[in-house]
């Protein structure tokens, strides 16, 4: 039984607020952009974490690893330096562990202003998540 739950995501994809269908578990969400790519986003943020190049199974068990790997409920894009200093080395360490399957994304593609976006939309009108669909199983 997987944790991740079925969630319509907010995220940043090319500087502009999306919403996906994908899944969410302790402050990340998983979002499939097509098979075997993953991407791995901070909901807090809407950012990227990294990208996993896995099939379902492995995608759900590497994400959750990550997931697990400390408190990822911070918002915005710094919010890791007070709430989960160790990020780095810790999302390092895995994607050392699973040897080309984790891809960390290097620099840019930062947007203070859609992290701040997000962050008032979710306080002021709450981010709605959907009923599952049959289309939308957890990987």
């Amino acid at each position: 039984m997987t944790p991740w739950k079925p969630a319509k995501l907010s995220i940043v994809i090319f500087y502009k607020v999306r919403r996906r269908e994908g899944f969410k578990y302790r402050g990340l969400g998983l979002h499939s952009m097509m098979k075997p790519l993953w991407g791995l986003y901070h909901l807090g943020s809407g950012h990227l974490v990294c990208w996993l190049v896995a099939g379902d199974n492995e995608a759900c068990q590497i994400a959750t690893e990550i997931a697990e790997s400390g408190d990822w409920t911070f918002d915005g894009l710094d919010g890791w330096k007070n709430q989960f200093p160790d990020s780095e080395k810790k999302l390092m360490e895995i994607s050392d562990r699973y040897s080309g399957k984790v891809r960390i994304p290097q620099g840019g593609g930062r947007s203070e202003v859609l992290a701040l976006s997000l962050l008032m939309a979710r306080e002021n009108h709450g981010i709605k998540t959907r009923k599952r669909s049959r289309r939308n199983t957890p990987p």
